[in-house]
């Protein structure tokens, strides 16, 4: 069987530099200081919207859109993992390349966070994206106790199934996606529990021209 090593990528940042030229004039020559001024205000304005809209993101409607990709949170499902008596919420989702360069789905995934309550906190599950087991337990090899199971044609399916899950899921979360290219993608996060909803939303720190929080009901 095949290990399933998930963790966080930091999305790397993205730098916007604009440049000025400055244009040497002779001192005889007679220049209107409005007219210049007014030349500079322009070129300043055209830049900031420029930068702005280069870096401005939205995510409305399960669908996190930027200006090279475009990324759908597909379907959710609460899931436990009996080894590890853990919960947790996986999570299927599309990524759309729309650059001419190569970009890994979970460092678009990143630019989400994910919070959950209990009767009395918040809790940020951000860092948590990853860490749940999602193939064992979609397709379990071990019992509520935690125990192998011992029948071996049961246990050899799930091993298959397991596999099957992370090639065509969760190995192409951090695979390189090509340039006009679309993949599904699914990845497990660790729960507070399974009563309270799960929200998602735009990173905080990231310019954004819309912010619709998703929520997640564990329950459905």
């Amino acid at each position: 069987m095949k290990k399933m090593l998930l963790g966080v990528l930091v999305l790397a940042g993205f730098f916007v530099s604009g440049c000025s030229t400055t244009k040497e004039t002779n001192s005889n020559e007679i220049k209107s200081p409005s007219s210049t001024e007014s030349t500079t205000e322009i070129n300043a304005s055209t830049q900031n919207s420029s930068e702005k809209d280069a870096f401005e993101m939205s995510f409305k409607d399960k669908t996190l859109t930027g200006v090279n990709y475009k990324l759908t949170i597909d379907k959710t499902q609460v899931g436990h993992s009996n080894p590890t008596d853990e919960d947790g919420l996986i999570i299927w989702y599309t990524v759309e390349n729309k650059s001419e360069d190569n970009l890994v789905p979970n460092d678009i995934l990143s630019l989400l966070t994910f919070k959950q309550q209990d009767e009395t906190s918040e809790f940020d599950l951000t860092e948590d994206v990853g860490k749940f087991d999602a193939a064992e337990a979609l397709y379990p090899m071990y019992n509520d106790d935690g125990s192998t199971i011992e029948d071996v044609d049961t246990y050899n399916t799930a091993i298959s199934e397991q596999n099957k899950f992370y090639e065509e899921f969760e190995e192409k979360s951090y695979a390189e996606l090509l340039p006009g290219k679309s993949v599904q993608c699914a990845t497990g996060i660790l729960l507070n529990n399974t009563v309270k909803p799960v929200n998602v939303s735009l990173s905080e720190d990231m310019p954004t021209s819309e912010n619709e929080p998703l929520v997640i009901n564990l329950s459905k």
